[in-house]
């Protein structure tokens, strides 16, 4: 029933996220030319806002847990606003604004660091860390939380991810 429900939830973020990335709307703008209510904005402020989410909980377990919920949703979304830029990753307009977003939802992301923290976590499958953690092979005896069944693919990413986190803490 748990693992019902934590399903459930995954759905309804990334159905809730993907929707929200899907709204074009470029009404506002800033000086600068950003947009601040396009879609690439409100896809930056939430992946900004899903990574600060799991470097606080980072911070304070002193691990990545991947048995909480919470960050599990917060794994889930990053993964989808991950996928919005990846898609559009070439459209300069794009991803300009999705960095700005970024850059506006967090103190740890910064206009010096936001290119790399960008690069990274595209780069990490993060994908295969939420699936790890829905099927239960986690095992989180360590600093950084990694899979019992020793997949490659998901242990690079919770090492890559768990480097993006060092790196804002570093930044901060």
């Amino acid at each position: 029933m748990k693992k019902l429900s934590i399903v459930a939830a995954l759905t309804a973020i990334i159905l809730l996220v993907s929707c929200g990335t899907m709204n074009n709307g470029t009404t506002t703008s800033s000086t600068s030319g950003i947009s601040t209510t396009s879609a690439a904005f409100t896809s930056g402020k939430g992946f900004g806002t899903s990574l600060t989410a799991l470097y606080n909980s980072y911070k304070s377990a002193g691990k990545l847990n991947l048995n909480d919920a919470t960050n599990l949703l917060n794994l889930a979304s990053l993964a989808t606003y991950a996928s919005a830029i990846k898609g559009n990753a070439k459209n300069t307009t794009f991803y300009k604004e999705f960095a700005a977003g970024a850059v506006a939802s967090s103190n740890l992301i910064t206009a010096n660091n936001v290119a790399s923290i960008i690069s990274s976590v595209i780069n990490t499958d993060i994908n295969s860390i939420v699936n790890a953690a829905r099927s239960g092979n986690t095992n989180t005896n360590t600093n950084t939380t990694t899979t019992t069944n020793t997949n490659n693919n998901t242990t690079a990413a919770v090492n890559t991810l768990t480097s993006v986190l060092n790196a804002m803490n570093n930044a901060k």
